[in-house]
């Protein structure tokens, strides 16, 4: 079931997180707690809204999206901060709350990313739902 999130699910949201890096590559590790004041912040705040996954009481999916203002304009954006999906079917519906969430918002734009590498199917997934390819990511690590 697509919901929103509260609270009491920051220990599944930590542990989908754990199991999403264990599959990722180019990501510093993880710190519990940083984790943790982020989810308990973005769950309780208007700027944010944080949809899950639950199976059955087991986080399988996640997204966090936020809005703000553009650098160079007044006009506003709303973007996915995390985006983790498990379960087929998951991505496509938590992405759809996303979206509603955000035209709620009178945002000008909705942008999202795939920092995860590239995938075919995350193109095909954000193309099905109106969005359009404008770039790619970039990468320098700055330290080892």
């Amino acid at each position: 079931m697509i919901r929103r999130a509260n609270v009491l699910d920051i220990e599944g949201m930590l542990a989908l997180g754990y199991r999403a890096h264990a599959r990722a590559q180019n990501y510093p590790p993880i710190d519990d707690l940083s984790c943790k004041r982020m989810a308990a912040m973005a769950v309780q705040s208007k700027q944010y809204i944080v949809l899950v996954d639950d199976v059955g009481g087991v986080i399988k999916g996640m997204i966090f999206g936020t809005t703000d203002r553009l650098a160079y304009s007044t006009a506003r954006y709303a973007t996915d901060v995390l985006f983790i999906a498990e379960r087929p079917g998951s991505g496509i519906a938590m992405l759809r709350q996303f979206i509603e969430w955000a035209k709620k918002q009178n945002v000008w734009e909705i942008t999202c990313g795939n920092s995860a590498g590239d995938d075919p199917r995350m193109d095909n997934l954000y193309r099905r739902l109106g969005f359009t390819k404008i770039g790619g990511l970039f990468q320098m690590k700055s330290s080892s």
